[in-house]
């Protein structure tokens, strides 16, 4: 009886969404429509990232020109949403530490917003992907997730009953400072160094560890037996603390993310070394190997912050769409 049920989807070009991602690794830029479909990208490249405000600024000019190409209509621009590596707080738009990037506190939000006339959401990576898994992807409505983000830096996102947990000064996840054993030289290392990309590497400035990595990664594809090795070495040692991590939380799910896991050596080592430590059952069921990246989890975040948090009725978008 009464009437009969619509279906009702989005309409992708309702609204736009853009985003900034950066670590050590790479930085992107993207924008994006209200269904998540990328409408144009870029990857950026920085001979120098010591100065964070600079290459905010830089990300920052480059999307709004990006925007203007794309000719989308701005108004229609509903938020941005910037992800970087290292402790943030959302609630102001501040990163407050990113140890990978050596960078101090910085007001990202301001920065962004003087380039783009739209809200701006930010959080840090492995956050952000974890939002993102929650929302439209492998652990959707999974209120409990364990995620790592396997970079040159190892992160860590934990979200308890739907929320993510960020600790005191927003330091939650932040395990550089985890000291696991480097059982090849029987001692101790933090876990970066031991499984992460700065394990692979031995250049010592920030962005020709990132460029060194990539070529590893590649002569490893073309089975380099060093590179192999060494690759095969930091994903048993991340196995390590996946395993120890999921004794003592017992999530739902634990997501295994990142640049690293393009390597086929470094992720066939991290499933062998977890399979030899837990039962094949949990591996199985529990375990996910995420290909997603940085780019998507930052427009993805927009989108989501965008449809929660504000009163879209209220934007002129949606007015000149209900017109």
């Amino acid at each position: 009886m009464g009437r009969k049920f619509i279906g009702l989807r989005i309409n992708p070009r309702g609204c736009f969404v853009t985003g900034i991602a950066i670590n050590a690794f790479r930085q992107d830029i993207v924008v994006a429509d209200l269904a998540n479909n990328v409408i144009a990208c870029e990857q950026l490249h920085f001979d120098d990232l010591s100065d964070a405000e600079q290459v905010i600024d830089f990300c920052a000019s480059t999307l709004d020109r990006l925007v203007t190409q794309t000719g989308i209509d701005r108004d229609r621009l509903v938020g941005c949403g910037v992800v970087i590596t290292g402790a943030v707080d959302p609630g102001r738009n501040i990163l407050r530490s990113a140890p990978p990037l050596n960078w101090g506190e910085t007001t990202v939000g301001s920065i962004v917003e003087q380039y783009l006339d739209c809200p701006v959401y930010m959080d840090n990576i492995p956050n952000a992907k974890n939002i993102t898994a929650y929302c439209f992807g492998p652990t959707r409505k999974t209120e409990n997730v364990l995620l790592f983000n396997a970079s040159l830096a190892i992160g860590c996102s934990l979200m308890l009953e739907g929320h993510i947990y960020r600790g005191a000064d927003y330091q939650g996840g932040l395990i550089d400072s985890m000291m696991i054993p480097d059982l090849e030289n029987r001692r101790l290392l933090p876990v970066d160094q031991i499984a992460g990309g700065y394990a692979v590497v031995e250049a010592s400035d920030v962005e020709s560890q990132a460029n060194q990595l990539k070529r590893i990664t590649a002569a490893a594809e073309r089975n380099d037996s060093a590179a192999v090795t060494a690759l095969e070495s930091a994903g048993t040692a991340l196995a390590y603390v996946v395993k120890n991590a999921y004794s003592l939380l017992h999530p739902q799910s634990v997501i295994v993310s990142g640049p690293l896991l393009e390597s086929s050596h470094y992720q066939a080592a991290l499933h062998r070394a977890l399979n030899a430590g837990v039962e094949a059952e949990v591996v199985e069921s529990k375990i996910i190997f995420s290909p997603m990246t940085s780019q998507q989890a930052a427009q993805s975040l927009a989108i989501y912050q965008s449809l929660n948090q504000t009163d879209l009725a209220m934007l002129p978008a949606f007015q000149q769409f209900a017109s």
